[in-house]
């Protein structure tokens, strides 16, 4: 099929037919297009006389994702074709950054996955596999995300991040032991002081009931 005579519109369907890129006379028409799409698209022109129509997007972007519609216009012959654009990134491992202690003697955990759409499922489980309620979770646009989780003494202080997104899954652990609040070492000192002030209080109030015999 020869199409470099023909007429030949990328529409947005899910859009309203939104016009995204639009062949005419044997030339690009730029007046009507979306904005968005200004200096984004473009044909093969080298293979419009093979017949091939395919759009090339660049500088894809989340919002890009959607029904598109290619229609193709003749003197003698017209057809179009829906094609469904699905947006995907695959990022990196979950990470886990521990943000501190609280009052409780919980420890603060923070997993965060970087460059993943659509938005992946991220959990909190225990050493058991279980999952475990977390306490905040942030999406920005999507692409990064962070699960937040207060982690208390366990029998083995384990806590395990687990990333979801379809077939895909990650998992990050980390062992909170060196991250527990040290509340013996901390209780130890004052007792220690105390007990010094008392032994030297016993040992002046001694001497001083028992004077020393004068010498002959």
């Amino acid at each position: 099929m020869y199409a470099v005579n023909m007429e030949v519109k990328w529409t947005r369907q899910d859009q309203g037919d939104t016009l995204v890129h639009h062949y005419k006379n044997k030339q690009d028409q730029t007046d009507k297009l979306d904005p968005s799409y200004k200096n984004r698209t473009s044909l093969f022109i080298e293979e419009l006389q093979q017949g091939n129509t395919s759009l090339l997007l660049k500088k894809v972007q989340v919002s890009d994702g959607g029904q598109y519609r290619c229609r193709v216009d003749s003197d003698y012959w017209k057809d179009s074709i829906s094609v469904l654009l699905t947006i995907e990134g695959v990022g990196g491992a979950p990470n886990i950054t521990v943000l501190g202690t609280d009052v409780s003697g919980g420890v603060l955990l923070q997993c965060e996955c970087r460059g993943w759409w659509p938005v992946p499922d991220l959990q909190w489980l225990n050493s058991d596999g279980a999952e475990l309620p977390a306490e905040s979770c942030e999406d920005h646009k999507g692409f990064n995300v962070r699960l937040q989780l207060t982690a208390h003494k366990s029998n083995n202080n384990v806590y395990i991040c687990r990333l979801k997104q379809g077939q895909i899954m990650m998992e990050k652990q980390i062992d909170i032991t060196d991250h527990l609040p040290r509340y013996i070492t901390a209780i130890a000192v004052p007792v220690i002081l105390i007990l010094l002030s008392a032994l030297v209080g016993v040992a002046y109030f001694i001497r001083r009931d028992c004077p020393l015999e004068d010498k002959v």
